[in-house]
C-alpha cells in the first residue's frame, strides 16, 4: 500500500490474529510492530512517514485519517536542570562502545552509538536518539525518558514503539524497572491515544 502523507491508520485483521504485527517499507525497513495478546482485531497507529508499505499478515484498512498527534494529551517537560544545548549534538559511531546503545558527552556536543545501535528499527533509532538528547537539558534518565517520548510522540512516532524500545534495551535492575514502570504510567496517561 502506498501512503502517500503522514497518517493514522485504523486496521483490522482479515485473516487469524497475528501475535506480532509488523508494518514496514518494502524494501524491508519495519517502521511498526505490535506485540499483540489476546484478541485484538484491530488496531490504531501513526505512520508518520510516507512510502509503499507491506506488512506480514493480511490487514484492511478501516479507515485512513490525517496523523493524530495527541498534542494536548501530552506529559509537560520539567523544568531543565541544565542547558548544555548548542547546536544538534554530532552523531559518531564508536565500534567499541559494547555495554550500552549510545551515550552522551554533552560538554562536547556528542552522541556516540555503538553496534547495538545498528540492530534497532529506524523509529527505536529516533527514540534512543531523542533520550540522548534530554540529557542535554536533564541530569536524570526519567527527565531524559519524557523528553524523548514527548518529541517522538510530537513527530508522530507510536507511545508504544518508545515503551518497546525501553524494556527491550534496558537492563533489569531494581532501578531499571521503576525508571521504566513511570514511563509506562505515562505513556498510559496519554488519553485517547494509545497506538
Amino acid at each position: 500500500m502506498t501512503i502517500e502523507s503522514p497518517c493514522t491508520l485504523y486496521i483490522k485483521f482479515t485473516e487469524d490474529i497475528p501475535k506480532c504485527f509488523v508494518f514496514g517499507f518494502t524494501d524491508g525497513k519495519v517502521q511498526y510492530f505490535r506485540y499483540i495478546s489476546g484478541k485484538v482485531p484491530r488496531l490504531k497507529f501513526n505512520v508518520p512517514i510516507p512510502g509503499d508499505y507491506l506488512a506480514n499478515v493480511p490487514f484492511e484498512v478501516v479507515k485512513m485519517v490525517p496523523i493524530e498527534i495527541p498534542v494536548l494529551s501530552l506529559p509537560v517537560l520539567p523544568p531543565a536542570d541544565r542547558n548544555r544545548w548548542t547546536s544538534d549534538p554530532e552523531i559518531i559511531y564508536n565500534p567499541s562502545l559494547q555495554n550500552t546503545i549510545a551515550r552522551n558527552f554533552t560538554d562536547q556536543g556528542v552522541i556516540e552509538v555503538g553496534p547495538r545501535f545498528n540492530d534497532l528499527i529506524d523509529p527505536m533509532k529516533v527514540f534512543i536518539i531523542d533520550h540522548e538528547k534530554g540529557h542535554f537539558l536533564y541530569s536524570d534518565e526519567f527527565n531524559a525518558d519524557l523528553f524523548a517520548l514527548v518529541n517522538f510522540v510530537r513527530k508522530g512516532y507510536n507511545v508504544s514503539t518508545a515503551y518497546y524500545t525501553l524494556e527491550k534495551y534496558l537492563n533489569k535492575s531494581a532501578q531499571q524497572v521503576n525508571r521504566l514502570k513511570e514511563l509506562f504510567e505515562t505513556i498510559n496517561s496519554i488519553q485517547k491515544f494509545n497506538p
